[in-house]
């Protein structure tokens, strides 16, 4: 993952002028992302976050805020605004530069919350006891400019007290920004890393986005304001199904096949896949297109929706997630998947960490 900014590089951030003294690359699983200190001519520091997503960058600008209060595993509250939990992980740095006062392959717990209009971030981070607590702003490629200008202050001047730090984070290394795209709503996702070192809250969805037989298509919302990715495929069912097994064996505790329902006069059934805090629903449109829907569990109720692309309407499929029958064929071939993974990890010399 290339550097998107440079040391002293010249940012305007709504209409205020920032300049790079630093930068801290973080990776979870197979996810990278990119946190930059940036200070203002009032000397105010923050960090720009900057990922990837389908060839288009995401930004989001924090600063530190210890106005967070009431804190739960479901929700946090800042300045009497209610903020809901979606993600929380184990990054680790794999990278930095500048005055940020970090190692690399340092580990970070983060959890994260998100308002109900979907545009501020509260983060909540873990080093090695430490906790740092931000609030985060989601940005539109509108409110943000990349200039070709240097500070050439910022790359020299870095001895000065105000970028000196004592804690592992220097005051505020930021968290993963789960993908939020201008025309989409986030994905309501959140999770714990397994033994395995797979993703436990959400590894089919973060396989989906990193694989390239899979395109991501739209987000969907049901009755609840629960929210669904999907995606589409050239493969068939079977074969997408399999593909998933394959790229997240350890992840995925369960395969279900799903019955049809009956909603407008349009039938839907599929395999059912889920991780520990998800589930995905692989099923056929039209022209039998193969689409992947998947979500937090929350999501499937009874006013959950499969996705239809041509139509102006959102066909219902109203099982539950603890309702479909497991599939005997696809959980032998996902016993299968398990055992190869753990002899190829084997064979490479990996396996759990017992030494801890």
């Amino acid at each position: 993952m290339k550097d998107y900014l440079k040391m002293g590089q010249v940012v305007v951030v709504k209409g205020i002028e920032y300049s790079v003294y630093g930068m801290i690359k973080f990776k979870e699983d197979m996810w990278e992302w990119q946190e930059y200190k940036i200070v203002d001519n009032q000397n105010n520091v923050k960090w720009l976050n900057i990922e990837e997503d389908g060839g288009r960058l995401i930004y989001s600008i924090y600063e530190e805020n210890y106005a967070i209060s009431n804190l739960s595993a479901s929700h946090v509250n800042v300045y009497g605004e209610e903020y809901t939990s979606y993600d929380q992980g184990i990054a680790y740095v794999c990278d930095y530069w500048g005055k940020v006062d970090v190692d690399r392959n340092e580990r970070c717990n983060y959890r994260e919350f998100i308002n109900r209009a979907n545009t501020k971030i509260v983060a909540i981070e873990d080093w090695n006891g430490e906790i740092e607590k931000s609030l985060g702003v989601l940005l539109q490629e509108k409110d943000i400019l990349i200039t070709d200008n240097f500070n050439k202050a910022a790359g020299l001047n870095l001895n000065s007290s105000l970028f000196s730090s004592s804690s592992p984070s220097s005051g505020l290394p930021m968290k993963k920004i789960v993908t939020i795209m201008v025309s989409v709503i986030i994905v309501i996702l959140f999770g714990t890393i397994v033994s395995t070192g797979s993703i436990g809250g959400a590894p089919i969805d973060k396989f989906l986005k990193n694989s390239s037989k899979f395109e991501y298509v739209t987000s969907t919302t049901n009755s609840d304001k629960k929210i669904a990715r999907v995606y589409k495929t050239t493969l068939t069912v079977d074969e997408a199904v399999k593909a998933i097994i394959d790229g997240v064996p350890n992840g995925i505790t369960k395969v279900a096949d799903v019955a049809d329902t009956t909603d407008d006069d349009k039938n839907d059934a599929g395999i059912g896949l889920f991780s520990k805090k998800e589930y995905a629903f692989v099923y056929t449109a039209e022209e039998n297109v193969t689409y992947v829907q998947v979500s937090n569990k929350d999501y499937v109720n009874s006013s959950s929706r499969a996705y239809h692309s041509r139509h102006s309407h959102l066909s219902h499929y109203y099982r539950t997630y603890t309702s479909n029958s497991t599939s005997t064929t696809y959980s032998n071939y996902l016993s299968s998947a398990r055992q190869s993974s753990v002899r190829s990890r084997s064979s490479s010399g990996g396996g759990t960490s017992s030494g801890k």
